[in-house]
């Protein structure tokens, strides 16, 4: 029977790279999303049943005054933890994906275990870690220099304010879909490559840069495929909060059931951080493309790898 093998180091272009994208998906479906449900799932569920919670008090709490100590309801024990939870779940969402990914390209598609995806996430755990607080400093910094920015044109009179927020919005529109490429791509760069933050980061701002237009496009129409699935699975949460709040504005107080709201709230945790995985997948692809492009390189191995296959080898490429 041919086993059916997937290369990742091949420049594709973003058509290509969404087939291959959903191509992986599909052949590893059971063992991907097992890996992501065991290793994932329970942080995911911690967190939908906090968010639960936290949502339930501020819908059961009659008004919102800041001179009553209710009101530091929003801001309780539990609102950071829901935020605390929310990002050790994603951290984990990303790495086992990333893991997963590599594992498949180290083994040229045999099989591997859920434990194997778990050594390597537990291997490479403090260096997602790192890489999260590095592109958290890199974004409080752009936040403070474009405080600065604004600040400094709003003191100058109101046309030239509304005329800065409208190129700030064009430049958005423009360098918006690359650069969340580039922050996305540090994580499976530094994984593959072993380096350092600033030399991932460097590397991914090179890859997008020699592939602007292509990287524009994917990362642009995967958002739309992304975020139209995540709506689904998000609908039924956001109806029922939706009528939470309208009656809010009727009555001083609102019941809440606490068994719905989890349960959309499940729903709506787990199928919108499994769905970001097919963007995570595509980010990989297209940092194995561009690199391929940019750098070369996978030729090369293929060529040195001819005298080393054997005559019987009945593997298929992608």
């Amino acid at each position: 029977m041919n086993q059916e093998r997937i290369d990742f180091e091949k420049e594709r272009d973003f058509s290509s790279t969404l087939t291959v994208s959903f191509t992986f998906i599909k052949e590893n479906f059971k063992l991907f999303f097992s890996s992501l449900l065991f290793l994932a799932g329970p942080l995911l569920l911690l967190n939908a049943i906090l968010m639960s919670i936290y949502v339930q008090n501020i819908f059961n709490f009659q008004t919102f005054n800041p001179d009553d100590f209710e009101s530091l309801q929003f801001f309780s024990p539990v609102y950071f933890l829901v935020i605390i939870i929310a990002i050790a779940s994603s951290l984990v969402v990303l790495g086992v994906t990333y893991e997963y990914i590599f594992l498949y390209d180290k083994h040229n598609g045999a099989k591997f275990t859920v434990n194997d995806v778990w050594n390597a996430f537990l291997k490479d755990l403090g260096m997602l870690i790192s890489t999260f607080f590095f592109l958290v400093g890199i974004f409080i910094l752009l936040l403070i220099a474009l405080g600065i920015i604004i600040g400094l044109f709003a003191m100058m009179g109101g046309i030239l304010m509304g005329l800065i927020m409208f190129a700030l919005f064009i430049a958005l529109m423009v360098v918006g879909p690359p650069l969340l490429f580039v922050i996305t791509a540090v994580y499976p760069i530094r994984i593959k490559e072993r380096i350092g933050n600033f030399a991932a980061l460097n590397k991914a701002y090179l890859l997008a840069k020699n592939n602007f237009g292509n990287t524009w496009i994917l990362v642009f129409i995967s958002q739309l495929i992304v975020g139209a699935i995540g709506f689904v699975f998000s609908l039924p949460q956001f109806i029922y909060t939706m009528m939470i709040q309208l009656n809010t504005l009727q009555n001083a107080a609102v019941e809440t059931s606490s068994v719905l709201l989890t349960s959309f709230n499940v729903i709506a945790t787990i199928g919108t951080n499994l769905t970001n995985v097919v963007f995570l997948v595509i980010v990989v692809f297209h940092y194995f493309s561009c690199n391929e492009k940019v750098f070369g390189g996978g030729l090369m191995k293929k060529i040195d790898a001819i005298g080393n296959t054997s005559e019987d080898s009945e593997d298929i490429t992608i």
